[in-house]
């Protein structure tokens, strides 16, 4: 993003995007016009020349008086003959209605995420929307190249997630889609003004509101519950052909599962541990969708629910949005679950290192690692409403969330997560070593010991406990804090 700030939406993007060249020739310049980072090139980004941006003339103009320009009867008298069929409109009709109602708007591009490039508008009053593009490429790695239709799998997802939820529970926990358009691969949703990314909030604040906990837990509970009472396997085996999502799976076994036991000197250590690595090959078979046992059920995941996909409310109440589901699947339950937790407890340990003598949480809010064992209670209250599962698959569900939440704490805390670097947060050598450290430990103590029985401290318990012990984990964060402090004994000792 240019440090000048959001460029205009000028009538030139309109007409440019209304040319009749070739669509191979446009696409072929969008990497470069992005890496540029130019705002508002978004515009000319989109391949159809009328949807998304007579959308936006057409929001322009339910939303704001364009006094400047024309009396209110006239903007009321276009706004009728924009809706009926906007593929027909002309194009010099487009792109005159662009200079009159679009020079106004401004962009400002979304530096956060990976996949995908965001834009907020905002109107001349400030109203905002939200803009997001999926092209034939990772955002984070341009050379990688990815399927454009990963966009429509997306927007099926909120469609199944909202029919799982119901029609109120649906609009508290999921964004509002206003439109998509699956030749341009472009979604606009509402702007969740008020709100944060739920994964900066942990990190900077090391608490959160025990509602969020909770309507996390809930919000997973019911999606994954639809699927669990699915009676027809035929209609599973439906939805996991449908959700397959061959691309971004890849791109999970590449950055989850693989390239951190081979690019760093603590992931190589691990990789030499038989033990641990059993259990890695266990679960990146599972997240291909393989079952072992009757006790292995699959449901509609998110497939990347860590809390950068996550948005909290910034009043304090604790009400949460699930965006970004890009990387969906039919998965283990624990997966999504897992994710859930990794990133409370690498904010956790963050927070154990540089706040090591915060005082505890007050009123409405909990810990991290108080916040993570509240957000399965009320996963699993829900699950046991319908009495979705029995008691061997919950105990399955708990390993595999175990798991999934390591191999994500795993990678994360190596630096294979992108825009979750911890590098980005801990500026001091030694003290990301320390976090890095620390995070192995806790990962080669708790990968095998979670298949354990609940009675001999195995699955979600080994990971509570290893978190409850506040004291451990700060003297184990501090770097030269005096002989046998080493990290390791957090394995001996959790």
């Amino acid at each position: 993003m240019s440090a000048g700030g959001p460029r205009r939406i000028v009538c030139a993007e309109a007409r440019a995007a209304a040319s009749t060249r070739d669509r191979r020739t446009r696409e072929s310049e969008i990497p470069r016009r992005v890496l540029r980072a130019s705002h508002l090139v978004f515009l000319r980004q989109m391949s159809t020349p009328g949807s998304v941006k007579i959308w936006l003339a057409r929001w322009a103009l339910r939303c704001e008086q364009p006094r400047e320009f024309t009396p209110r009867d006239i903007a009321a008298w276009l706004l009728k003959w924009l809706l009926p069929d906007e593929r027909k409109l002309p194009t010099f009709i487009a792109a005159l209605f662009g200079r009159l109602f679009l020079s106004h708007l401004d962009a400002r591009e979304i530096t956060d995420g990976n996949v995908n490039f965001s834009f907020c508008v905002t109107g001349r009053f400030g109203h905002q929307i939200f803009v997001k593009q999926a092209h034939g490429f990772l955002k984070w790695q341009p050379q990688m190249k990815l399927e454009r239709e990963r966009m429509a799998r997306e927007i099926r997802y909120y469609s199944d997630a909202a029919r799982a939820l119901g029609g109120d529970r649906a609009a508290e926990y999921l964004p509002r889609i206003v439109h998509f358009d699956a030749e341009s691969t472009v979604v606009v949703m509402e702007y969740l003004s008020g709100f944060r990314v739920l994964f900066d909030v942990i990190f900077e604040e090391g608490s959160v509101p025990r509602a969020a906990a909770v309507h996390l837990g809930t919000y997973l509970g019911h999606v994954h519950l639809a699927s669990l009472v699915q009676s027809s396997p035929t209609a599973v085996a439906d939805s996991a052909v449908a959700y397959w999502n061959p691309a971004l799976r890849a791109i999970q076994l590449e950055h989850v599962f693989s390239i951190c036991f081979t690019h760093s000197t603590r992931g190589r250590t691990l990789a030499e541990d038989p033990a641990v690595m059993r259990e890695v090959s266990l679960l990146r078979a599972k997240y291909l969708g393989y079952t072992f046992d009757p006790h292995d059920r699959l449901v509609l995941c998110h497939g990347d629910l860590h809390p950068g996909s996550v948005m909290i409310s910034e009043d304090g109440s604790g009400r949460v949005k699930v965006i970004d589901p890009e990387f969906c699947a039919y998965a283990p339950p624990g997966l999504d679950v897992g994710s859930l937790f990794s990133g409370f407890v690498l904010a956790h340990l963050f927070r154990c290192q540089v706040a090591p003598a915060a005082s505890r949480p007050e009123g409405t809010l909990v810990a991290l690692n108080e916040a993570i064992e509240t957000l399965w209670g009320a996963y699993v209250q829900v699950l046991r409403t319908r009495e979705a599962v029995n008691t061997r698959e919950l105990e399955r569900i708990e390993t595999d969330a175990v798991g999934f939440c390591l191999m994500e704490v795993c990678r994360t805390a190596l630096g294979f997560a992108g825009a979750r670097d911890p590098s980005r947060r801990i500026a001091s050598s030694a003290a990301l070593e320390a976090y890095q450290e620390v995070a192995v430990g806790l990962v080669t103590h708790c990968l095998t010991k979670r298949n354990a029985p609940a009675a001999a401290g195995g699955g979600v318990g080994c990971l509570f406990a290893a978190l409850r012990d506040t004291t451990q984990l700060t003297r184990a964060l501090t770097p030269g804090s005096g002989e046998g402090d080493h990290p390791d004994r957090l394995k001996k000792t959790a």
